[in-house]
C-alpha cells in the first residue's frame, strides 16, 4: 500500500491543518481565504499583495485581520506579502501586529493604484480590500476604487494568478461589484462568491463557456 507524504504544503491543504484556527477567527471569510490560499501554494505562486492593512488588532470578525493571516503564511512557506495602505497609522499597526512575520512582510505607506501600477514582480494573489465600504446605500466611489485598483495591477498578474475581493455580500453590491463585472469580461473563472469573491485567471488552454 502506498501512503501520501505529509512533508512540503500538506499540511495546508487539507481539513484539520494548522490554518483551521483561523476558521472560528474569521468566520465567514474562512472558505474564500482557504480557496486562494489552496490555489497560490498549488500553483507554485510566491507574491501576495494586499491593500488595505490590518488596523485593529484581534478585530478578526470585522475586519480579517489579513495581514495576519497572510504573513503567517507567507513565513510559513517561504512566500512573500506586500501590504500597502494610505494611512500611516494603520501601516503602524499593521507592523506590531505581525512583528514576528516582519522579514515576509513589506510595509508600503501610499497611495494603493500608483503602487499597484509600480509594481515590479508578478503577482500570484491580489488582495483588495482598501476604501471603506457602505453596507447599505450607494457603494459606487468603494466600487470605482476597487475596480481602479485591479486595473492598476492587471498588467502585474501572474500567468495563474488568484484575485480575491472582500465587502462583497451586501445589498447595494459591495465594492465588488464592478470588479466582478470586469473580471467576467475579460473570462476569469469565478471559484466562489461569498463573503469574498475569488477569482482565477483562466489557463491558455481552457475556454470558459458563455
Amino acid at each position: 500500500m502506498t501512503t501520501r507524504s505529509t512533508t512540503g504544503h500538506d499540511d495546508f491543504l487539507f481539513a484539520g491543518s494548522w490554518f483551521d484556527r483561523y476558521h472560528q477567527r474569521v468566520g465567514r471569510r474562512f472558505p474564500t481565504f482557504k480557496i486562494a490560499l489552496n490555489v497560490l501554494i498549488s500553483q507554485g505562486g510566491h507574491t501576495i499583495v494586499e491593500t488595505g492593512s490590518m488596523r485593529v488588532v484581534d478585530n478578526w470578525r470585522d475586519d480579517g485581520c489579513s495581514t495576519y493571516l497572510f504573513g503567517e503564511f507567507a513565513a510559513r512557506y517561504g512566500r512573500h506579502l506586500w501590504t500597502c495602505d494610505l494611512d500611516p497609522a494603520v501601516i503602524d499597526v499593521a507592523k506590531s501586529a505581525t512583528l514576528e512575520f516582519a522579514s515576509h512582510i513589506t510595509y508600503i505607506e501610499g497611495d494603493s493604484i500608483s503602487f499597484l501600477s509600480r509594481f515590479a514582480e508578478p503577482i500570484a494573489l491580489l488582495y483588495l480590500d482598501s476604501f471603506d465600504c457602505p453596507t447599505d446605500g450607494d457603494a459606487s466611489d468603494a466600487q470605482q476604487h476597487n475596480l481602479n485598483e485591479l486595473i492598476a495591477a492587471s498588467p502585474h498578474l501572474s500567468e495563474r494568478a488568484v484575485v480575491l475581493l472582500d465587502d462583497n455580500l451586501l445589498a447595494n453590491g459591495g465594492k465588488t461589484k464592478r470588479s466582478k463585472e470586469y473580471l467576467l469580461d475579460l473570462g476569469w473563472f469565478c471559484l466562489f462568491d461569498f463573503a469574498q469573491s475569488v477569482w482565477l485567471r483562466p489557463y491558455p488552454e481552457i475556454t470558459l463557456a458563455r
